[in-house]
């Protein structure tokens, strides 16, 4: 069969959705390869793709030349190469693809592109990720990760948001434990002043494995989110807008997608006061709805 070069974009959410492209690709017979320094971290999780924990480039494009197929998630995802790679062989950009509603799940039109495009007669949304040896899924079931961080600031939920979810879980008897940032970290142990246990991102192996062994996850519209989902752990996802909590909710595990009852005209006014208007007892209440607590 062909053999495939999947080159995803470099960031932990699209990666993890593009997955979704190699494991309908693997499930037909085919040899995928994944070009990714960030799956190249999560390479055990991945047991059935071959990983390469770089991005292709000219100096060393002979694995990246020598597949049959190029997978790319957008046109720039292969560093190195004008549009479309080097010469010889197929080419299939995500990002470009008519197929890709930016008005429904994504994880919806990339098994429309699996379908359509890639001849799979029956696409399935798993991106394949499985526990390495040694990782128990829900190890913890009462443990809850916060992850209050994201990429764009202005998606961040109020920090006091978070320590009343986290007051409201330990009242009930379960475990709140903050994910935050290494840079993050000690303004987060100064608000939670020794209440609450904190973890910092660290490899995403590391990171997998906390979510993996968790009962649930709670954060902003981030690629962590998508990450808890992969690994199966329920999630409650906060977004500042109807239209990415469509498209980019976490598509795999039981999830929650909440948005803030109101929303102020203007990008800068809804930015700044979002958060005011999705309150801590929404979260809880979602967290219920998914079985925890």
């Amino acid at each position: 069969m062909p053999s495939v070069a999947l080159v995803p974009r470099p960031r932990i959410g699209d990666s993890l959705v593009a997955m979704v492209i190699a494991e309908n690709l693997r499930r037909t017979g085919r040899e995928v390869v994944v070009f990714s320094t960030l799956l190249g971290e999560l390479a055990p999780w991945f047991p059935h793709v071959r990983s390469v924990d770089r991005e292709p480039s000219r100096e060393r494009d002979e694995t990246y030349g020598a597949c049959d197929l190029r997978v790319l998630q957008s046109a720039q995802a292969a560093a190195g190469f004008p549009p479309g790679g080097p010469p010889g062989g197929d080419v299939l950009v995500l990002g470009s693809d008519p197929l890709l509603d930016r008005d429904a799940p994504r994880v919806e039109g990339y098994l429309a592109i699996c379908h359509k495009r890639l001849a799979v007669d029956a696409p399935v949304r798993g991106n394949g990720m499985e526990p390495p040896p040694g990782v128990t899924p829900r190890a913890h079931p009462r443990r809850v990760v916060l992850c209050p961080g994201a990429a764009d600031p202005r998606r961040e939920w109020r920090p006091a948001g978070f320590l009343a979810v986290a007051r409201g879980l330990a009242a009930r008897g379960d475990e709140p434990l903050f994910l935050v940032e290494r840079g993050q970290r000690a303004a987060w142990e100064r608000r939670c002043a020794g209440r609450f246990p904190l973890a910092s991102h660290g490899r995403l192996g590391e990171v997998a494995r906390l979510l993996c062994e968790s009962g649930a996850f709670v954060g902003n519209d981030s690629g962590i989110g998508h990450l808890a989902s992969s690994v199966g752990t329920p999630t409650v996802t906060l977004f500042v807008r109807r239209r990415p909590a469509v498209h980019w909710r976490p598509a795999w595990s039981p999830s929650e997608a909440l948005l803030p009852r109101f929303a102020l005209p203007g990008t800068w006014l809804r930015y700044r006061t979002w958060g005011w208007f999705l309150g801590p007892a929404r979260v809880l209440a979602a967290l219920e709805r998914l079985g925890v607590g």
